[in-house]
């Protein structure tokens, strides 16, 4: 069904604010930079979808009542200098940015839960999930299980189903009560007892190093960029979901084919395998959990160039001003990936990040 028009909707209302400042010290060889922005979002287009019963059959008409703030900055401080014929740099960046969401598209009740959007936080909420305790290997460990923590069920599948193979989680808390707190952990494990997992979804932090290094004719410059700050996970291939992060049937795999199907556990055939039994998905893969986590730090180096200008005689003898041989390259090198089988941007079977290389000549005339 169509949405509902809004004859009133108007576009949204923006006040942003910039502050920067540049310094120069010790002749120009020291340089500081601080750059700063707050940006206030009022009036913005939204669906009040939140509180809409779900008994109205329709599409809700989008309302001019949103309101964010978006902030952040960025320093940067660097060093560049030269001694006789030979030259050096260093520059280094580092940023920040994040939002709040003062007023949205909320719900009393689900405002009540953690792991849902709130109001007056940040949009990004960070990455909720399962405390991880381990993985069965046999009977006796989930019968240790089921006894220390007074297990009931695990994602609608009771005790005597459980099997080796499984991932088992923390018993956090019980169901949301009628006084706005949650219960005491009740022996099932569900969606009442995610935890926070990372202060947020996506690297928030970025840093950035510009290396240069001159002598005589012959010079090179790097740049070294990375982020932090976010959650990063084994990358996930398609199941009935779209979205876990192995297919328990093999021929449907695509991703991470290497990593996973070679060391599953098996009791029998596989005994120390790392991975568990991609059978039992709703247990094991489709929960984000700690079991699956990897560092979200990145480092690699973006571009490099490598420049030698040919003496002026040699420029004289082909008639031109100048001429200069360069190497250059994009992407030549990760400084540090937490997988061990596909590059850290990407998934494994995506098109992946190129390493490219250029060596020229630049002729002025």
């Amino acid at each position: 069904m169509e949405a509902s028009p809004n004859r009133e909707a108007t576009w949204s209302d923006e006040f942003k604010n910039n502050f920067g400042i540049d310094a120069r010290f010790m002749n120009s060889r020291l340089s500081a930079t601080v750059e700063t922005f707050y940006n206030k979002g009022t009036n913005l287009l939204l669906e009040r979808t939140g509180v809409v019963p779900v008994t109205v059959g329709g599409t809700i008409a989008a309302e001019n009542f949103g309101e964010i703030d978006f902030f952040g900055y960025e320093l940067a401080v660097g060093w560049n200098d030269q001694k006789g014929d030979f030259s050096y740099g260093l520059n280094t960046r580092f940023s920040w940015y994040d939002n709040k969401v003062k007023v949205g598209n909320f719900n009393e009740t689900e405002i009540l839960y953690p792991w849902k959007a709130q109001p007056g936080k940040s949009s990004d909420i960070g990455i909720w999930g399962y405390d991880h305790l381990g993985m069965f290997r046999d009977q006796a460990e989930i019968d240790s299980y089921v006894e220390q923590y007074s297990i009931t069920q695990v994602f609608g599948t009771p005790v005597d189903q459980l099997r080796p193979g499984m991932l088992y989680y923390k018993d956090v808390r019980g169901p949301l009560q009628e006084d706005k707190t949650f219960g005491a952990p009740d022996g099932i494990i569900d969606d009442n007892d995610q935890v926070r997992l990372a202060k947020r979804a996506t690297n928030h932090y970025g840093y950035g190093i510009t290396l240069k290094l001159g002598y005589k004719a012959l010079s090179f410059d790097c740049v070294i960029a990375g982020s932090f700050g976010g959650w990063s996970e084994m990358d996930r291939a398609s199941l009935s979901s779209g979205d876990s992060k192995l297919d328990n049937n093999i021929s449907n795999s695509f991703e991470s084919v290497p990593e996973y199907w070679n060391n599953i556990y098996d009791p029998d055939l596989n005994p120390t395998g790392r991975y568990p039994n991609p059978n039992h998905d709703h247990i094991s893969l489709d929960p984000i959990s700690t079991f699956w986590e990897v560092n979200a730090f990145r480092m690699r180096v973006r571009s490099f160039n490598i420049n030698y200008s040919l003496p002026k005689r040699f420029a004289s003898a082909i008639k031109v001003s100048s001429a200069r041989v360069y190497l250059s390259g994009m992407n030549p090198l990760n400084l540090y990936n937490p997988f061990n089988y596909k590059d850290s941007e990407g998934a494994f079977d995506s098109y992946p990040v190129l390493r490219t290389y250029a060596l020229g000549v630049n002729l002025s005339l």
